[in-house]
């Protein structure tokens, strides 16, 4: 396992609100649609202690806290990140 340094200025698209960055693997991988993605993805800024009103900002108006909301959105990034915490708990 080993530290994977994420710069949002290469990693989000400018052009693109966050709530709309992080809704698309959401979209794109699991049936959620029209209000109900967009509570989702206000829990998910929410998980990562950001307001659900930042979903309407761009990237460069908000810090490097941002880039943790992102890979949380995506599914199986989420179930990588289980398996990856639960066999650093049980070796430690």
């Amino acid at each position: 396992m080993g530290i994977v340094f994420q710069d949002p200025a290469s990693s989000l698209n400018p052009r693109r609100c966050v709530g709309d960055s992080i809704a698309e693997p959401l979209f794109l991988h699991s049936d959620l649609r029209g209000p109900a993605l967009r509570q989702r993805v206000g829990e998910l800024l929410e998980a990562v202690q950001l307001l659900p009103g930042m979903r309407d900002r761009y990237p460069y108006e908000m810090s490097q806290r941002l880039v943790a909301a992102a890979p949380v959105a995506d599914p199986i990034r989420q179930r990588r990140r289980r398996e990856a915490w639960r066999q650093l708990v049980n070796t430690t």
